[in-house]
């Protein structure tokens, strides 16, 4: 017979002043992550995303969305990610899903052409609204860091 497991779940701030059971496993409903509890520490300890983790991850050879937008951009998922086809200025890239930790993302433009870079949802990139993004011009080398939820902060090498 089939059993049905249910956790708690809750806010980053509930779960921030939450003292849960050892062991007990709560779902950030913010972050959109578990919290392990150890029954001492007040908030528990977050589950690393796969972004946060995954250190040196190299993607190559990425075809930027053609026609650009938000909705349809390829997803960037490595911590380095080079795009090597821009076909009209435009295509579109965007970030993966921001983190409440420091997630480190570089975009390398090897295409023809500037390309648009857009958060996740509505995650924003130096504050412009999500679905405006930024430019990369071709031949230049985006850094992207995420210090909180929400927000992507970066600029341009070279």
């Amino acid at each position: 017979m089939a059993e049905q497991l249910q956790l708690r779940r809750g806010t980053n701030a509930e779960i921030l002043a939450f003292l849960g059971a050892q062991g007990e496993v709560v779902v950030d409903t913010t972050n959109n992550r578990a919290v392990v509890q150890d029954g001492s520490t007040t908030g528990g300890f977050p589950a690393a995303k796969l972004i946060e983790v995954v250190l040196n991850s190299t993607a190559t050879n990425i075809t930027a969305h053609s026609g650009g937008g938000q909705a349809s951009a390829v997803e960037l998922v490595a911590t380095i990610n080079r795009i090597t086809t821009v076909a009209a200025a435009n295509d579109s890239v965007k970030l993966a899903p921001s983190g409440p930790t420091n997630v480190v993302q570089i975009v390398i433009n090897d295409g023809t052409n500037s390309a648009q870079v857009y958060g996740t949802g509505s995650d924003t990139i130096n504050g412009a609204a999500a679905a405006t993004g930024v430019a990369l011009a071709a031949g230049k080398i985006g850094i992207y860091f995420s210090p909180a939820t929400g927000i992507w902060r970066g600029g341009t090498l070279n």
